[in-house]
Formats: C-alpha cells, structure tokens, sequence
C-alpha cells in the first residue's frame, strides 16, 4: 500500500532495520554516526553490527525487502479502517454543564471551605466599613445644625474629632475586611477546595478517566483554581463592602423622604464558558498526517470567538446599567430637591440626603459589576462542587480486607473465567468491547510472563474491575483481589509504568526511590549501584540531595560507561533508568512492568534486562512489552486477541512454529 511512498521511520526496536532501504544512526551528540543500507552496515561491523539484528534475519518474517506486501484476499483488504475526522458536533445540542450561578447552595459550600468564624468577621466588618462610610455623612448634619444654631451645646474640636475618628475607624475596616478576604478566604478556601478536587480525583475510577475529556479534568484545577485564588476574592471583598455602602446610603436619602427609599431588584446571570486546546495538541500528529489541520484551526476559531461572546455582552449590560443608573441617580435628586422644598424637612437631613443619593448611582454600579464577576467566579466552585459531589468513588462494597504483613510471599496468580471492561459495570457480558474475555490462567511462583496487552495488569492492580455478571476467580496466593483494600494492594505490588513519576523538583533522591521511607539508606545505595547511577548521585550530594529534571542530564558514552553526569537536561530515557531503579528498593513477590524501556535505548535496554532478570530473580514478573529481545528471555509468553488469550507458551519454542500468532 506504501510502495509508492516516502516513509520515514523513528524507531528503537532495532528489528526492523532490516526491512529499511536506508538507515541513519545518531550519536549522542546529534551527529550522524552511520548511514546507507542495511547490509552496508552489518558488513562495516561497527555500531549497528553490534546490535546483534544481522543474527535474526533467518528466523526473522519471511518478507523481503523493497518488495510491496500484497494482500491475500480481498476481504482481508476491505478491513482497512480509514480514519475519518471529527464530526461536528453541534454545541447547541450539548447538555449544559451543572451551574447554578447565585444558588445560595453554592455560596454556602464556598463559606463553609472558610469557615463560620472568618465568614462572620468578614461580614462584621463589611457592616462596620458601610456604617461609618454614611455615618460621616450623618455626623456632619449633627454639626452643621448644631454649628447654625442660636446656642452651639458642642464646641468645634468635638465634632472634627469624632468625624476624623470615624475616618480613620472606617480606613481600619477597609483594612480588616480586605486582610481577612485577600489573606484568610483566599488561603483556606484554595486549599480546601483544591484537597477536595484531589481526593476525587484520587477516589476516582479508571472508567472515570477513559471517559471523561482531559481537557475537563485540566480546568478543574488550571483555570477554575485560577479563579477561585484570584478573581473570587476580590470580587467578593468589593461586593461586601459595596453592599452595605449602598444600604446605608439608601437609609441616609430616606432620612429626606420614605418616598425614595425604593429598591433595585437586578440580577445578571453569565454562563463562563471555558475552551481549550489540549485535545489539538496531543492530537497534533493526526491532525497533520490526515491534513485535518485548517479544519481543526478553522474550529478552534470558531470556539474561540464564541467563548468571548459573554465578555463582550457583559461588558454591553454593565455600560447600559451604568447609563441607566446614572438617569436614576438624577431623577431620585430631584426628587429629594421637589420633597425637600415641598415637605416639612429639616434642611441639614436633605443635604444629607443629597450628598448619599449623589455617590449611590457610583456605588450601584460598582456592586453590579463586582457582583457579575462575583458570579463568573463562583461558577468554579460550582463546577468543582458539581465535581466532587458526581465523580463516582472507587470504594466497592466489600473491599476493605488488609492482606498479612508477609502478602505476597511467592506471587501465585491464579485468574479463571474473568472477564473486564474499561466502561465498568454497563457492559454485558455479549459485548463487543471487552478488554478481557474469559481469561483463565495460573501462574506458578517466580515465572515470568509477557503479556501484549496492558488490561492484564489493570486487572491485577485492580484498575480494571472485572464485570459483574460472571462468576470469576482471581487471587493472589489464594487471596481474592476483589476482597482486598485497594490502595494496600497497590502498595504490596511492585510495578513501573510506561511514564516515569516523579516527585516536585527538589525532593531528594532517596525520597524518589522510596516514597514510604520504609528502606534503609543501603537498600537505595544498592539499587543505584545495580542501575549504575550511584556515582552520578553522589556527584550531585547524594541520597539526600534534591533531584531536579532541569538540572540534570545523564548522558551515555557508547562501549565504555552506561551513564556519565553533565549539567543539562535529563532525555526521557535517562529519567526511565531512574524510574526503573525504584523497584529493587520494595519488597514483595510480584513485580508487574507496562512497557518500562520503551524509551531506553539498545543499550540502557539490555542493561534493565539484567536488573529484571537477576535482581528480581525468585519473583513472579509480569511484563507488558513489545521489544522482542526482552520477551524471548521469559519463562512464558500469552498472546492476546480482542481480549481472549490465542496462544501461550514458551516464547523460543512459538518464534520457530510456523503459524504462530507470536511469530507473525
């Protein structure tokens, strides 16, 4: 099919090598180390001669090279999936996300992350600050009537000393209120709310994450963070201390009239709307191999413009508010002049009057725009509430057993009749999305297994739960899994992943090998030493200095030394040799590994074979890879296909049978 096309091929499992035309090697610098055909370079016996893949072309795929595979029949052609792109979805269509923007619910789950104490201080002081905001006002009516007056009861100091008292105590309540909304709030409730996001998150199922949108769960705690440290606080400061501000100065017009003490019912509903582009770039490659690219930019403009459409109209409603306020503010004006002169009214009350009603359209306006980013920003305590309260928790019923301290002690796995699915208990058993089907092995104490298919150690780390309706058996040396507390199960396996993890940058280098601190100094001495890295730690102060990814980089010298350290950055591969080296640190009797070289080179590859083979030598090791050097050196090897197992057995003995799924 590609005959009559240019392919380029980026690859580390050295096998295929032989089935290129041209062939680039490159050394650790960037250079070109070797080019030209493959059996060029076997003959030159130097860097691709020592890979050892001239050894395999006989018993490797009967295919040759250069020439074009032909398809045996037409009915294996036709299951050629062409991928199509996207859909476009119309978003008109989308169910609305959970909000409930003024919900006093929502407001109260914000409070109650702070706590009954800090919220009735803040309040406090916002009544306190509105109160002698107005009162000012009203005190200098006191003086001026008693000023005008035949008979003065109070000498002038009294009154400049209680209006500048009154000054300076509302300065300290503006003060008070904005330490307690910009320090306190803004720290409980960002840390509350976040530990709350986290243990959902961390509660969470694996279904849970195979179904949900990245991107949402990268909201949650980038830009609803973002605003509930930022905007919210502020926001609600401002609200607080406008709110009352506006009170009393409609108290202080009312003391002209009860006439225009009159209320303005307003309410701004604003649904946030929040658009990223995780999904374009993790899917970047697709995009541009399917020239999928200006439909997807032509989209992403779209989203983007529609998201600022609320911005926009927001901005609209508050300067017609403003406006309209402002015609308000002007007719209540004259309206206080009108009853002033034409009702019985003290004089020194109406001018009271008249300097509140002059600042109230101000403060209106300033409670109207502060309220709608109110508003905007609660909408992420909504989302995170909506978050904590519908994400399903992995906590079944029934699983709740400590295994014995000395669980697992040999590592017999023992599975009969399981089968599982990523979408959880919904799938039936007649399904055609089966991750396992009716998978029934035992696997004897210290073998070791390699696996095609990641779903077998989902299921022994109780990621993946097998369905409900069949009748199942899965144990570890007679201990049901389905029994056991989940998060002691993954701590009695030991396991590496495909992508390292790592703690923040600065946590020591004994804290990333044992998280637990449950070993010795020694003990992580000793899994450096058999990951030849310990001197590099040493030179970096050892164990209890703090491993930084920008301040490293471990750099390899082809034929004389695994690693060297430099100052630079770590490559993937390099940080994957730091990651394989936690394991020895743990002890236990199964160890399960998901493609942990599949960024290591030829040969930091061979290095972790040894570490794999020898150090864990008595446990029973369960492997998920491709790298066909690693899997012929297993006790047993179990091919996969649509979740039922096709073929097992000894992996030298499958790769000279003819027709066999583990040779092809």
């Amino acid at each position: 099919m590609l005959a009559r096309h240019c392919l380029h091929a980026c690859i580390h499992a050295v096998r295929h090598l032989q089935w290129a035309d041209h062939v680039i090697a490159l050394a650790a610098e960037g250079t070109v180390a070797q080019q030209g055909t493959f059996d060029e370079l076997v003959a030159n016996q130097q860097y691709i001669y020592s890979l050892g893949v001239h050894d395999n072309q006989s018993s490797g795929s009967t295919c040759t090279r250069g020439k074009p595979l032909t398809s045996p029949t037409t009915a294996q052609a036709s299951t050629v999936v062409v991928p199509v792109a996207p859909a476009e979805v119309d978003e008109a269509e989308q169910p609305d996300s959970p909000r409930s923007m003024g919900d006093m619910a929502v407001f109260a789950h914000y409070f109650k992350s702070v706590g009954a104490f800090w919220v009735f201080a803040f309040l406090l002081l916002g009544w306190i600050c509105g109160f002698l905001t107005n009162f000012s006002t009203v005190w200098l009516e006191f003086w001026s009537a008693d000023a005008t007056s035949a008979n003065p009861n109070r000498a002038t100091p009294f009154y400049v000393g209680i209006y500048s008292l009154l000054q300076c105590l509302g300065i300290a309540s503006v003060v008070g209120v904005n330490g307690i909304g910009m320090l306190i709030i803004i720290k409980l409730s960002g840390a509350r709310l976040h530990k709350a996001a986290i243990r959902t998150v961390g509660s969470a199922p694996l279904r849970f994450f195979t179904s949900t949108d990245t991107g949402v769960m990268t909201n949650y705690f980038s830009q609803d963070m973002t605003l509930i440290d930022n905007e919210l606080p502020l926001a609600l400061v401002n609200t607080n201390v406008m709110v009352w501000i506006v009170i009393g100065s409609a108290a202080v017009a009312a003391t002209s009239s009860a006439y225009v003490l009159i209320s303005y019912p307003s309410r701004l509903l604003l649904v946030l709307s929040t658009t990223n582009f995780i999904d374009t770039i993790k899917g970047v490659v697709t995009l541009r191999a399917f020239e999928w690219t200006e439909d997807a930019r032509a989209k992403n403009d779209t989203i983007l413009n529609t998201s600022q459409r609320p911005s926009f109209l927001l901005r609209m409603v508050q300067r017609w508010l403003t406006l309209v306020l402002g015609m308000v503010v002007a007719a209540l004006a004259i309206l206080v002049v009108v009853l002033a002169t034409q009702l019985r009214t003290q004089s020194g009350f109406a001018g009271a009057s008249m300097v509140s009603i002059m600042t109230f359209g101000k403060f209106i306006a300033a409670i109207i725009q502060n309220y709608t980013l109110l508003e905007t920003s609660m909408g992420a305590v909504t989302r995170l509430k909506t978050f904590s309260e519908s994400t399903p928790v992995e906590d079944p019923p029934g699983e709740h057993t400590a295994p014995p301290s000395s669980w697992p002690d040999r590592g017999v796995i023992e599975i009969r009749d399981v089968s599982a699915s990523h979408a959880g208990v919904e799938t039936k058993e007649g399904d055609g999305n089966l991750a396992l089907r009716g998978l029934t092995m035992k696997i004897e104490a210290g073998r070791k297994v390699a696996f095609g298919k990641s779903s077998i150690t989902l299921l022994l780390l109780g990621l993946l739960d097998p369905i409900p309706s069949s009748k199942y058996t899965l144990s570890i040396d007679g201990l049901p899994l389905d029994t056991l507390d989940r998060a002691a199960l993954r701590d009695r396996l030991i396991s590496v992943p495909q992508d390292p993890v790592f703690f923040p940058d600065g946590t020591s280098f004994k804290g990333n090998l044992d998280s637990t601190d449950t070993a010795t100094d020694a003990d992580c001495q000793a899994a450096l030493e058999k990951g030849g890295l310990w001197d590099f730690v040493l030179e970096q102060g050892g164990l209890t200095a703090g491993l930084t990814a920008d301040s490293l980089k471990l750099t390899r010298d082809v034929g004389k030394s695994y690693l060297q350290a430099q100052c630079a950055e770590a490559s993937e591969a390099e940080i994957d040799t730091i990651s394989a080296t936690q394991p020895p640190v743990k002890k236990g009797g199964v160890l399960i590994l998901d493609e942990f070289s599949s960024s290591l080179d030829v040969d930091t590859d061979k290095l972790m074979q040894e570490v794999v083979l020898h150090e864990f030598d008595g446990y029973t090791v369960i492997m998920v890879s491709h790298r066909l050097e690693i899997t012929m050196r297993f006790d047993q090897v179990v091919v996969l296909d649509r979740g039922s197992v096709v073929e097992q057995g000894v992996p030298t003995v499958l790769a000279q049978q003819k027709r066999s799924y583990f040779r092809d």
